[in-house]
């Protein structure tokens, strides 16, 4: 499986853009809708917009923005919609809201308790602490019932294949993103703590051809993938990917 993550900043363009990209590239599963706090419309959104256009959709769900309860309603209503995947993350600290003490481990267990056919998805970021730190949270998620796990981006394959190897017996979707600008690539090294091969060049070309090499590695492992072409060119970045 393959999904493409799209940025909800328009939901009649959303809605027209996964249609577009979904029957033009048989590669795609569905789309995978990110849940950002500054923009007016969140993932949830998002999601009941394109269930409606029977579209498979993945939203992030921020389990620090909301009660245990208020999330069991928002769920719920969205199930009742279709909806048949979440990815749970704790989201970045975001000082204009409240937060609350739920945590995916906490939100997995109880959905897990009232959806019982509802696939739940958590993250794994493979740069932002020790591999062993990262892997006692995500076993600590897997033991709650979650289903598989969603990668922050990879820019290594070696490293890919470490994660891969010790995840083996869960579905995991590496993550792919396009790194094409200086600015980007100093994002990535301050805000998510990514340490870049020394070898990661910044055109394109290296970048179509990262992605088919992580590809190639998670459909070795029997795994997945989702692309996220920030600030790239949509579909000329699918195009080059899987040509």
């Amino acid at each position: 499986m393959i999904y493409l993550e799209l940025v909800p900043r328009n939901l009649e363009q959303l809605c027209t853009d996964s249609k577009l990209y979904l029957d033009s590239f048989s590669d795609l599963t569905g789309i995978n809708i990110p849940d950002i706090t500054r923009l007016p419309i969140r993932s949830t959104k998002a999601a009941n917009a394109l269930l409606e256009h029977q579209i498979t959709v993945i939203p992030h769900i921020r389990t620090q923005d909301a009660a245990l309860d208020d999330h069991l309603s928002m769920i719920s209503r969205l199930y009742q919609h279709g909806l048949r995947h979440v990815l749970l993350i704790s989201g970045d600290p975001d000082d204009t809201t409240m937060s609350y003490d739920v945590t995916p481990p906490i939100l997995t267990k109880q959905l897990k308790q009232s959806f019982s056919d509802l696939i739940i998805y958590c993250g794994i970021d493979p740069y932002r602490q020790s591999f062993d730190q990262e892997c006692r949270y995500t076993y600590e998620k897997l033991e709650a019932g979650a289903d598989g796990l969603f990668s922050q981006p990879f820019f290594d394959v070696c490293l890919l294949e470490t994660f891969l190897k010790s995840f083996s017996s869960t579905q995991f979707f590496c993550g792919i993103s396009p790194v094409t600008s200086q600015r980007s690539l100093e994002y990535w090294q301050t805000v998510n703590r990514v340490c870049f091969p020394q070898s990661f060049d910044l055109s394109l070309s290296y970048n179509v051809s990262l992605a088919k090499d992580l590809l190639t590695c998670s459909q070795q492992y029997n795994q997945h993938a989702y692309l996220m072409p920030i600030r790239t060119s949509v579909k000329e970045y699918l195009e080059s990917v899987f040509t």
